[in-house]
């Protein structure tokens, strides 16, 4: 599989996609697990990433229709959506019709910026970087 997209929540590739956020992530993990730091540091810190990786974020935006973008925002304020094209999730979000909402979100798996999740019970779609996700929430709440 190959991907373009630099942040991927899951099938991850390389330090050079992950915009090396792996050391910083994982030095952060292991100080809270050995009690250095507490969970109010911890959440300074990742709001900190967040900070840092906005003109990356900002990128994205410059990439895609409006449509696609305000469809982005959807999925993440959702966390995660079992049905793209339920009335409900439309309609919340003023996507549109389910043939729009059908083309968003190939467009987006196109451009690795969802992830679809298929498991025994369901399918579900989210953004592909936590990261991305948590700051599209914060910005766009």
């Amino acid at each position: 599989m190959k991907t373009s997209n630099p942040f991927l929540l899951k099938g991850y590739k390389s330090k050079e996609l992950f915009c090396d956020r792996e050391t910083e992530l994982k030095r952060l993990c292991e100080n809270i697990e050995n009690g250095i730091v507490g969970m109010k540091i911890a959440k300074k810190a990742c709001l900190e990433l967040l900070e840092r990786n906005e003109p990356t974020f900002l990128q994205y935006k410059e990439l895609l229709t409006t449509s696609q973008w305000k469809y982005l925002i959807a999925i993440a304020k959702e966390n995660t959506v079992e049905q793209l094209s339920a009335k409900s999730f439309l309609m919340k979000h003023s996507i549109g019709t389910p043939t729009d909402s059908q083309r968003l979100k190939q467009s987006l798996l196109d451009k690795d910026l969802i992830l679809e999740t298929v498991t025994k019970e369901q399918t579900f779609y989210q953004v592909s970087d936590v990261f991305f996700s948590r700051w599209l929430e914060k910005e766009f709440s």
